[in-house]
């Protein structure tokens, strides 16, 4: 699938060669594009599911290597955002309890054979808004955190020698899709990306 989304440290633009500084690339027809590379192409970034909107940026007057998506997560309820949720819950997350159900799994085998429906996507958007009233781990802020952390702690533990606190708090986001406040404050310095502490309702203290 087409699509915005983290990639790793050594990624080069496979239109311009220039190594893309965010760890972000736009991924289209199996090449990883930067943001200048693909609105040259004329790709039309803001139709691409976006998988990077647990990032906090700051507007700069160069924004051509700039992190690309809003900061606060988009309030309409398109397909675009439903293959997002799908997508988290059923590829990005699959290591983390209860993520995936047989329901959304059921829709997401559709979405490979080109068979999902109005009804899947209405489903979807329901469950959607749902889980962001109860704001519960299932919430799309949560998710989008959830996998923002998950893979900044993966590489952080690929990076220090001494990795089993960065691995055990890894382990615990997976296990309850949250972290404290402070397993977050205790980790974020190490992040090469700029995120904002999230809980869902139920944990926060």
């Amino acid at each position: 699938m087409n699509s915005i989304d983290f990639v790793n440290e050594n990624t080069c633009c496979s239109n311009c060669g220039r190594k893309l500084k965010t760890n972000i690339a736009i991924l289209y027809n199996n090449s990883f594009l930067g943001k200048t590379c693909a609105k040259n192409k004329g790709i039309d970034i803001s139709q691409l599911p976006n998988f990077t909107k647990g990032v906090v940026i700051e507007e700069t007057s160069d924004s051509s290597n700039s992190v690309f998506h809003n900061k606060q997560l988009d309030t309409s309820t398109d397909r675009k955002r439903c293959l997002e949720y799908l997508f988290l819950r059923c590829v990005k997350l699959t290591d983390f309890k209860s993520m995936k159900t047989p329901e959304l799994n059921d829709i997401y085998m559709r979405y490979l054979n080109n068979t999902v429906s109005d009804e899947d996507y209405n489903q979807i958007s329901n469950l959607i808004k749902k889980m962001n009233r109860e704001k519960s781990i299932f919430c799309e802020q949560n998710l989008h955190f959830c996998y923002l952390c998950c893979i900044e702690l993966n590489r952080i533990a690929k990076t220090f020698v001494k990795n089993d606190f960065y691995k055990s708090v890894l382990n615990f986001l997976k296990e309850n899709a949250f972290l404290s406040e402070k397993q977050f404050e205790s980790i974020k310095k190490h992040f090469k990306i700029n995120v904002k502490y999230f809980a869902p309702t139920h944990y926060k203290k």
